[in-house]
């Protein structure tokens, strides 16, 4: 696969080692920030914003080579098209480790929402969070990554830490698992950072929706 992302970094040595520092620093801060959530959640803009800031400098203000654009190559139809087949992936995904863990005696948990704080969940889920973890973990990772050992690593390392941190977090569901290789996955083949905060998007809302019915329906 061929990506757009991280080019502005590819023939400059200095450019990427000051890339991936901006990179480690996000994501420590970050991971060092949702292990104390309650007291710290309202610093979490900080260290991304920072990265992109920092990666918009050092690539002399190529936007392109940052994913900086609301069109995704390729075009909308083939991108509705992925999304339906990505959905299905990390849905069966889910499915099939809640079912083994079911055979298997594991203890999972079930989130269960009351309707009532559906409104209220629908910012800080489907907005804030998918702009957050997107411009940390897909933007700030995957940028000098992409430029240092090429897509296929990278959407390996983005995927492992995006999984990473919400286990660190205290959320460690299947989908949360396998989701951040599809999302590094989309980005770099898209050039588009949009694509992928909105196929966050659209997953958070499912996730709300699923919490929704676990409230009704089970016990």
């Amino acid at each position: 696969m061929t990506t757009s992302i991280g080019e502005a970094f590819a023939r400059s040595r200095p450019r990427k080692i000051l890339a991936i520092l901006a990179a480690f620093a996000a994501v420590v801060a970050d991971i060092a920030i949702v292990r104390s959530w309650e007291s710290l959640a309202g610093f979490r803009w900080i260290p991304p914003l920072a990265a992109l800031a920092a990666l918009l400098g050092l690539a002399g203000g190529d936007r392109a080579s940052l994913g900086l654009s609301f069109r995704p190559a390729r075009g909308w139809k083939y991108w509705l098209l992925a999304t339906l087949a990505a959905g299905a992936l990390v849905g069966a995904f889910s499915l099939a480790v809640l079912g083994m863990g079911s055979l298997l005696g594991w203890e999972l948990p079930v989130y269960r929402r009351d309707p009532a704080s559906l409104a209220s969940a629908l910012v800080p889920m489907c907005l804030a969070a998918p702009l957050l973890e997107e411009l940390t973990y897909r933007l700030a990772v995957c940028v000098p990554l992409a430029a240092l050992v090429g897509p296929g690593w990278t959407i390996v390392a983005s995927g492992a830490v995006f999984a990473a941190v919400h286990f660190a977090g205290g959320n460690p569901g299947p989908d949360n698992f396998i989701a951040g290789y599809v999302l590094a996955w989309a980005y770099l083949k898209s050039g588009s950072l949009f694509l992928p905060v909105l196929l966050h998007a659209l997953g958070n809302f499912c996730v709300l929706l699923a919490q929704v019915a676990a409230w009704y329906w089970l016990p």
